[in-house]
């Protein structure tokens, strides 16, 4: 299951309208952007499996470490957050368009 915290936005400011605040937060880089538009373009019943998101990211010419390294860039500054749901019952995630840092 995927949760996602968007920024409220205007009538006028169509929901699947990518947040602005992305690309001027000095501390993430470009796969992290990329990383978090790719999310947040799918439809909020999307199930995030990344694993997928890293053969999609890699195919595009990104490595595998730094991919890694961008997701948890993503976690540490709480773009990302995961709750595992127990033993063998996968994980919930809760992408948030604003860093909780």
């Amino acid at each position: 299951m995927t949760k996602y915290n968007r920024i409220k936005k205007s009538k006028t400011y169509h929901k699947k309208q990518l947040p602005v605040s992305l690309p001027k937060d000095k501390r993430l880089g470009l796969v992290e952007i990329g990383i978090m538009y790719y999310i947040l373009s799918q439809s909020d019943n999307w199930v995030i499996v990344k694993s997928k998101i890293v053969y999609e990211f890699n195919q595009r010419g990104n490595s595998i470490n730094s991919i890694e390294v961008a997701w948890k860039k993503l976690l540490n500054l709480g773009y990302l957050i995961v709750k595992r749901n127990g033993l063998g019952q996968g994980s919930s995630w809760i992408i948030n368009e604003v860093s909780n840092d």
